[in-house]
């Protein structure tokens, strides 16, 4: 089971945002975890299934790799990104 412990965050170069990256190798089929996140009131706003999926939920926006690398966009308060990462990971663990 992933939590937040498992990655090491850092702020977003591109974008006002946070970045995840796992601290083991990871790699996850972004296909399925397209279908559960709309399952449970995400938008998905772009689908590079294999390799990347956008998503929105409520004022923020992440991109989700299949190298688990996530990036929450839209915040510079950690904690807010810090609830999105929480929910997503809720949703990784229910593919792994």
């Amino acid at each position: 089971m992933l939590t937040e412990k498992d990655f090491i965050q850092d702020t977003c170069k591109a974008t006002p945002g946070f970045e995840y990256y796992p601290k083991k190798f990871l790699e996850i089929d972004v296909s399925k975890l397209l279908i559960v996140l709309k399952e449970n009131s995400y938008y998905i706003s772009k689908d590079n299934s294999p390799f990347y999926i956008h998503v929105k939920k409520k004022d923020l926006e992440a991109s989700i790799f299949s190298s688990l690398k996530i990036i929450v966009k839209h915040t510079t308060f950690e904690e807010d990104a810090d609830v999105l990462l929480k929910d997503i990971l809720k949703h990784v663990n229910n593919i792994l």
